[in-house]
């Protein structure tokens, strides 16, 4: 069979190759396709072939013999096909079917392989199944480990391992029985013992480089540590094997595990630094600035350093300070009953209480203000002292030694025998009075009155000489007030 291909074929009318036929067009000029002998012999041969192939003798009255022939061979190679709604029922050989489609080594491989709906559990070697792919394997939900509760060294634990075909797989797992006494301790790890009771043991890797995990329940027995996790690496003897424990929200840490200072008090082995390094060294705390805190200075000695100065010191005699103490507060000195400096800040001068001496004047405590000095104690060359104030005193009392100087003006001392104000009263003339009135009669002419009196008033019987009994003369006697007493004036 061919496609057309006389000249006057339409070109690859059905795509590249593909030629077809055309009516021409008279209007163009375009030609007819022709048909040539080639092209219906190709086309006759086709069609008589399918028919005598299905055994049909060519009629020429016939129209229908190609649908028949078709039919027909459809229907003989139908006659050899299985049929579907058989499922392989209608195989002759079944055996022989199997074989040629390369299916009797599976069938041979079905007879020993696991069955689905077992789920693994018909894998005669389990741990060996897992070894094979490399899966993990949890050997045991609760073995006897070691089978009695005595202590255990590590490698009498990795020994207990290799027993158990550990590592032949890169996972392994299992748990302790809960049962103390079936279970041993490891007591070597140097961080706490671990009791296998109930514990969980996973080990990974092979005997050369493992790391095992072990987590404790939450009680123990053995001196065993509960809620821990140990884990043991060992990645040969030159690679530091051993054993560590985590810290957990159950086993927190102490101040010595992590080498911190406990919040009870602890010893700090180095300078402390706060909020930044520390540059004073030695044993010293360092706040802020790395070279302003406290330093021991020596025994008893606690050096006071602002910018890598010592400012000052504090021994068991005191504080002692080379720069200025200055104090928004007062100043106190003394345990029961104090001495206090204070200030209210509302002075309009500054004020000193200086310490000074000089050859002349070895030793002055003196106050001052900014406009000058206000008093000073002063000890002399000979060792006397002089006490001298630059301006009024006003005081209750004023004492010198054994005198004494009242507010009130008076005097004690012994030149007076005692207060000025009794020496005085005792010692001078108060007060000047005449006496009682007296009466003298009978005068005559040479009359005298008696010491210390005077003539107050004269009476006479009227002839103003006083030579009768009627004549009389008054008089009164002066007195002094001494001492609180009036004594009555006496003549020279």
């Amino acid at each position: 069979m061919h496609r057309i291909d006389t000249p006057t074929a339409q070109k690859d009318k059905f795509g590249q190759g593909k030629n077809g036929f055309t009516n021409g067009d008279p209007a163009t000029g375009r030609r007819a396709t022709d048909l040539n002998s080639d092209m219906w012999d190709a086309v006759q041969e086709e069609v008589c072939t399918v028919i005598e192939a299905a055994g049909i003798q060519l009629s020429k009255g016939e129209h229908t013999q190609l649908h028949a022939a078709i039919g027909r061979l459809i229907d003989e190679q139908v006659k050899t096909r299985l049929e579907k709604n058989q499922n392989g029922a209608d195989i002759p050989n079944k055996p022989l079917f199997l074989q040629n489609v390369g299916l009797g080594e599976t069938i041979n491989l079905a007879a020993g392989a696991l069955q689905k709906d077992q789920n693994g559990a018909d894998i005669p070697d389990k741990g060996l199944f897992a070894q094979n792919i490399g899966a993990a394997l949890a050997f045991s939900s609760g073995i006897h480990i070691g089978g009695d509760s005595n202590p255990w060294t590590t490698a009498e634990f990795i020994s207990w391992l290799e027993s158990q075909g550990v590592f032949n797989h890169r996972y392994w797992m299992c748990r302790g029985s809960w049962n103390y006494a079936d279970n041993k301790t490891i007591t070597d790890t140097g961080c706490g013992n671990i009791c296998l009771a109930g514990a969980v043991i996973e080990v990974m890797g092979f005997r050369g480089a493992m790391t095992i995990r072990v987590t404790t329940p939450t009680t123990t027995s053995g001196g065993g540590v509960a809620s821990a996790q140990f884990t043991y690496i060992n990645n040969g003897g030159d690679y530091s094997p051993g054993w560590r424990r985590d810290f957990n929200t159950v086993n927190k840490p102490t101040a010595g595990d992590v080498g911190a200072l406990p919040i009870t008090g602890g010893r700090l082995n180095g300078p402390l630094g706060i909020g930044t390094d520390n540059a004073l060294g030695g044993n010293s705390i360092v706040l802020g600035d790395n070279d302003t805190g406290f330093k021991q200075d020596g025994d008893g000695v606690l050096g006071i350093y602002a910018n890598n100065a010592r400012v000052g010191y504090i021994d068991n005699s005191g504080l002692h300070m080379s720069v200025d103490v200055l104090t928004n507060g007062g100043i106190r000195a003394g345990d029961g009953k104090r001495l206090s400096l204070t200030s209210n800040n509302n002075s309009t001068m500054t004020a000193t209480f200086n310490l000074w001496g000089d050859v002349n004047r070895p030793t002055v405590i003196e106050l001052d203000d900014d406009q000058g000095w206000h008093l000073y104690s002063q000890r002399n060359p000979d060792g006397s002292i002089v006490f001298t104030v630059n301006g009024d005193i006003t005081a209750n009392i004023l004492r010198a030694g054994e005198a004494i100087y009242q507010n009130n003006g008076d005097i004690f001392g012994s030149a007076w025998g005692g207060w000025l104000s009794n020496w005085i009263n005792n010692n001078f003339v108060r007060a000047v009075r005449l006496g009682p009135q007296a009466i003298s009669g009978g005068l005559w002419r040479d009359y005298q009155l008696g010491g210390g009196n005077v003539v107050t008033g004269f009476h006479t019987d009227g002839s103003w000489e006083m030579e009768g009994d009627d004549d009389k003369v008054y008089y009164r006697p002066v007195q002094f007030l001494v001492g609180g007493t009036w004594i009555t004036a006496s003549s020279v």
